[in-house]
Parts: C-alpha cells; sequence; structure tokens
C-alpha cells in the first residue's frame, strides 16, 4: 500500500495508507463503497451544485472506504481540491487495472476459468444458489458464491458442502482481483451469449457490480466543476 500524509494545518495531520490495486482491497470493503461507485447513474439530469456534492461524497467515501487509517469525517475537512488530486494520484486503477487469470491466494493456487468451456451444471448451481439467498440485499453473499462456484479444481462436481467451504475461505483469503477477474470474464462470456440463453436478474447485477468503477471521464468531469466553481 502508498502511505500518504495530509496536513490540514501545522496541529492536525493525517497519515493512512492507500490501496495501489484491487489486490489490496477486501470483498467487504468493495461492499462498503460500492453504491459511490455507482453515484454517477444519480448524476445524469442533476444540476452543477448537486453534481459536485455528490461527486465529493462518493470520493470521500470511496478513498476512506478502500483505505487504512482515514475515515469519511477526516476527508470531509480536506479541500476540494485535494481530494481530487488523492483520487486522481492513488485510485486511478479503479479504472485501468486490467483483469488477470491467474492467482496465488494464501499459497494456493487459483486460475479463472475458460468460461466458453463451463459446464451446464457450474451455470446450474450458480443460479440454484443465488436464489437461495434469501437475503437479497445481502449482495456479498451472491458474490462469493459465484467466486467459490468458478473457481473448484478438477471436474464439475455438485458438492454444495465444498462450495460453501471455498465460500468461506475465499471471504478470509481472497482480495478483489480475483473477485474483479472472475465477474470481468463470465459477465464478458455471458454478454456474448445472452441471445442464446436467457440470463439471471441477479448474477448479472452482481457481476456488475463486481466490475463497477469510477471513469476517468466522470472524474474529469468533477475537476471543471470545482475549478469553475471558484469563480
Amino acid at each position: 500500500m502508498n502511505n500518504y500524509t495530509l496536513r490540514l494545518d501545522d496541529k492536525e495531520v493525517y497519515k493512512f495508507k492507500t490501496p495501489t490495486g484491487r489486490h489490496e482491497v477486501t470483498y467487504a470493503q468493495w461492499n462498503s463503497v460500492f453504491e459511490y461507485l455507482k453515484a454517477k447513474e444519480k448524476l445524469e439530469d442533476a444540476d452543477e451544485v448537486t453534481t459536485i456534492r455528490v461527486g465529493l461524497e462518493s470520493m470521500c467515501r470511496i478513498i476512506s472506504g478502500l483505505s487504512q487509517g482515514v475515515t469519511y469525517e477526516d476527508l470531509l475537512k480536506v479541500d476540494a481540491k485535494k481530494i481530487l488530486v488523492i483520487y486522481i494520484s492513488d485510485f486511478s486503477w479503479l479504472s485501468d487495472e486490467l483483469p488477470k487469470t491467474k492467482f496465488t491466494v494464501n499459497g494456493k493456487k487459483i486460475v479463472v476459468p475458460n468460461f466458453s468451456k463451463g459446464t451446464a451444471g457450474d451455470y446450474m448451481d450458480a443460479m440454484d444458489l443465488i436464489n437461495q439467498v434469501t437475503d437479497k440485499s445481502n449482495d456479498s453473499e451472491i458474490g462469493l458464491l459465484i467466486a467459490a462456484i468458478y473457481t473448484r479444481d478438477g471436474e464439475y462436481i455438485q458438492d454444495v458442502e465444498a462450495i460453501e467451504k471455498r465460500k468461506e475461505w475465499l471471504r478470509e483469503h481472497a482480495r478483489m482481483d480475483l473477485f474483479y477477474s472472475v465477474g470481468f470474464f463470465l459477465l464478458s462470456f455471458l454478454m456474448k451469449i445472452k441471445n442464446d440463453i436467457p440470463l439471471h436478474t441477479e448474477l448479472l447485477k452482481e457481476l456488475e457490480k463486481l466490475t463497477s468503477s469510477y471513469s476517468d471521464l466522470d472524474i474529469m468531469r468533477y475537476l471543471r466543476l470545482l475549478q469553475k466553481a471558484e469563480y
């Protein structure tokens, strides 16, 4: 992680750590900031004042939620331009990080499968288990299930107990780079075959969540509005 020092005045200094990529972000952290990654959906017809407020709130939430040692309340005391600088310099990976296919997690090698060669059993398990998640507001369970189903070893075997064990292991040890990559490649595959089979709405929503990010265009829009607001 990057060590960051932010001085507010002669007396108050914040020292915290920012992640250098998804490999330093837990699934729980990602879930805590997801709604702010999607904040742009609230701004389609918003005025400039609302855009600046929502944009800054989202960036403060993302920075504090994914970092260590700084809170949202801390960042509210920081000059808006500094928030943009922190975000642009330390969180560019949110928009430009590429998915990978091979990982080492707690000493275990994991390979993201080629979904074009996936089995019907995998897909059916994913649908059945997602339907069994009674609290659909707890999206983290759905994401963990998807990763647990598709990061198995060897040939497909319908073993719900084994999937549950993998889910709990991933919850403890895996980081967002793995979840992001599984979501990216599975979503890409499903988009290619969407005309041939009906797609599960909850699965698509979760995959989009795993692969969400702020784009550079969103950041530049906030920057232009902030500059304009100063005059």
